[in-house]
């Protein structure tokens, strides 16, 4: 009984101690929990498993080093795999390491296109990125001290087979900006490689045709002048995809007003004062913050926008005076991923570059981002409401001299439904179009690729196909 006394006022003490460091946390103004914790969204999560409650994801470099697609070819067959796919991080790991032995590689020779689609069609596997990039920059992502590509911009390449006889694989590489092609040999294993062929390549080539395969890379009358980039991928067959929902944190519709934990976040990552800074609501129930440098506008969307004053005024990010593109690309990547966490904690990151990172040269850049979920795009545009002018993109931020000197984004939760939504094929795409109003007469279209769009509040499923000149259509 004793025993049992003392384990009693053990547990008592021990009660009481943790009672009173409570209280003063509560006296002394102190959290209770961690920075991005949220009692109620931990408890709803391990009670009904909503889906939207993730661990926040990272937009590092070993995401961007991820390509978009991977298209397996063995002859006959054909299946193209995504990042969410079971079997994509089986053919990624070798796909990277031979990749990577060719960016060092010594023994490049010039190639053409009529090889390049040569290979795509023989035993390979056809790679592309998201966006372009410097080639440095590319290998930088991927760990390769030094590139022996030379200066090019990189989106594609391809790993073949090549000759039977030859102990060797081929890999082509396109520069995205004058479309020349090179081409190395890599010493790799080749049984290996065609067994991950033959595993992999599941689908007819003729439901997965390339362009060229159907002559759509050749102009006609017929279709307004417009060709299809020969290695772009087309559907015969129509494809189902998940339904998308989002949900508002900056706006409570239910009760027409700001979250104010929300809002004091965005304010303190961009180091505004909470308590000193100027706020004042513009008509359209936009509320506008000013400090000495800058100024912050939050739209009831959950869209909002950062200036600064000047340049030598925007936001410091962790950088030496005189850093390079690699190390400001990276800041600005690990602030994009901080500032996500903070504002919407326990929400994955579903933020990915879209425009290409080639200017590395520049003290001024701009990198562009957009919501994916699944390996496809959401295009939640945001318009202007005084100039009418709508932006395709859910983050913009603009960078000088290692200072954050512009910054917008949309801020949404996007979640998959249980139930499928059907999207056109490729084709019909294709129809709607070439019929369409848009001007894309003498254009090359250089993608074509599924993308969510916002209709009234509910997301339906089309395409959108950009053009060589970087101009996207989306179509309805």
């Amino acid at each position: 009984m004793k025993i049992k006394e003392r384990i009693k006022n053990i547990v008592l003490a021990l009660l009481i101690i943790s009672s009173v460091c409570l209280t003063l946390n509560i006296w002394f103004d102190k959290k209770l929990w961690p920075d991005g914790y949220n009692f109620f969204s931990d408890i709803t999560q391990k009670i009904f498993g909503q889906k939207v409650l993730k661990n926040s994801g990272s937009l590092s470099k070993e995401k961007l080093a991820l390509p978009k697609q991977l298209v397996v070819n063995n002859a006959s067959k054909r299946s193209i795999f995504y990042e969410t796919d079971e079997a994509y991080d089986t053919i990624i790991t070798p796909v990277k390491s031979i990749f990577i032995i060719a960016l060092t590689s010594d023994n490049y020779t010039k190639s053409t296109s009529d090889e390049w689609n040569s290979a795509l069609k023989a035993k390979s596997i056809f790679v592309s990125y998201p966006v372009a990039y410097d080639s440095e920059v590319l290998g930088n992502i991927l760990g390769v001290q030094k590139v022996k590509t030379g200066s090019i911009t990189i989106r594609d390449f391809i790993i073949s087979q090549g000759d039977i006889a030859s102990s060797s694989l081929y890999v082509y590489i396109r520069d995205y900006t004058d479309q020349s092609i090179k081409k190395c040999s890599v010493r790799y294993d080749k049984k290996e490689f065609e067994n991950l062929l033959t595993r992999y390549a599941g689908s007819t080539t003729g439901d997965l045709p390339y362009s060229f395969e159907l002559n759509f890379d050749k102009i006609n009358s017929d279709s307004q002048n417009v060709t299809i980039s020969p290695d772009v991928v087309l559907s015969i067959n129509r494809t189902k995809h998940s339904s998308l929902y989002s949900i508002n944190p900056v706006f409570s519709r239910s009760n027409e007003d700001f979250d104010s934990e929300t809002v004091d976040t965005i304010l303190k990552k961009f180091s505004f004062n909470i308590n000193t800074a100027r706020k004042y609501t513009e008509p359209d129930g936009a509320i506008v913050y000013v400090e000495n440098y800058g100024s912050i506008k939050i739209h009831p969307s959950g869209y909002f926008e950062y200036k600064a004053i000047a340049p030598d005024k925007g936001v410091s990010l962790p950088v030496d005076a005189d850093a390079d593109f690699n190390s400001i690309f990276t800041a600005s990547l690990n602030f994009v991923t901080d500032f996500w966490t903070g504002v919407v904690p326990q929400s994955e990151l579903n933020l990915s570059l879209t425009g290409d990172i080639v200017n590395k040269s520049l003290s001024d850049v701009e990198f562009t981002m957009n919501y994916y979920i699944n390996g496809t795009l959401i295009r939640d545009d945001i318009q202007n409401a005084l100039t009418g002018e709508i932006s395709p993109y859910a983050l913009t931020m603009n960078v000088s001299n290692g200072k954050i000197t512009a910054y917008k984004q949309l801020i949404r939760i996007y979640y998959t439904g249980d139930t499928d939504i059907e999207n056109i094929s490729t084709i019909e795409a294709l129809d709607k179009l070439f019929a369409s109003k848009e001007d894309l007469k003498n254009t090359n279209v250089r993608e074509i690729f599924p993308a969510y769009i916002n209709e009234g509040g509910i997301y339906a499923i089309t395409y959108a196909a950009k053009s060589d000149s970087g101009k996207t259509v989306l179509i309805r």
